[in-house]
């Protein structure tokens, strides 16, 4: 089918998540723009994890929504967040601390967020680009920064996405598809 901008919705989420011994929770809110007439839609996701974790964050997300109908109703359902993260979060303040003590880490760190930040974007456009030929709706999404302190095994499930309203840049507006 090829790209579209009248079937391509792309911004940001925030995900919210806490773990505590055998259970947590995780919540997406987004908001994305039609790239034709930069119509806007707001959705959330909640999931259930289970597994063996402690701690909480958050996190900055870039979402797509590809070869999506008009209102976005084939995004309906679609999962987000479903499957298995292992997770260990330093918070940036201690890590900080810890290349200031020792003195050469601290230019390894440097590098290696600059070379984290350049393979998250080309492996996001990497999946942007192979699933833009398709022609059933797909979501994308990829982690851009995060602030948390957790560490765990866990297994995410129930995660899908509810539209909760969508404004037309034609003045039209469907609230809760």
């Amino acid at each position: 089918m090829g790209y579209n901008p009248a079937r391509t919705w792309v911004g940001f989420a925030t995900k919210n998540q806490g773990d505590l011994a055998v259970a947590g929770y995780e919540s997406y809110w987004g908001r994305v723009h039609r790239l034709s007439d930069f119509s806007t839609a707001t959705f959330v996701c909640k999931n259930w994890r289970l597994g063996a974790g402690l701690g909480g964050g958050s996190s900055l997300h870039m979402v797509a929504f590809l070869n999506v109908g008009s209102a976005l109703g084939n995004i309906e359902g679609k999962s987000l967040g479903d499957g298995w993260s292992l997770s260990c979060s330093i918070p940036a303040g201690r890590m900080a601390k810890l290349a200031d003590e020792l003195q050469d880490i601290g230019k390894i760190v440097e590098l290696y967020q600059i070379y984290d930040m350049i393979s998250t974007m080309r492996d996001f456009a990497i999946t942007l680009y192979d699933n833009i030929k398709g022609q059933s709706a797909t979501v994308v999404t990829k982690e851009v920064g995060s602030l948390a302190l957790s560490a765990g095994l866990m297994r995410s499930f129930g995660g899908t996405i509810d539209i909760r309203h969508v404004k037309f840049a034609s003045g039209g507006y469907i609230d809760n598809l």
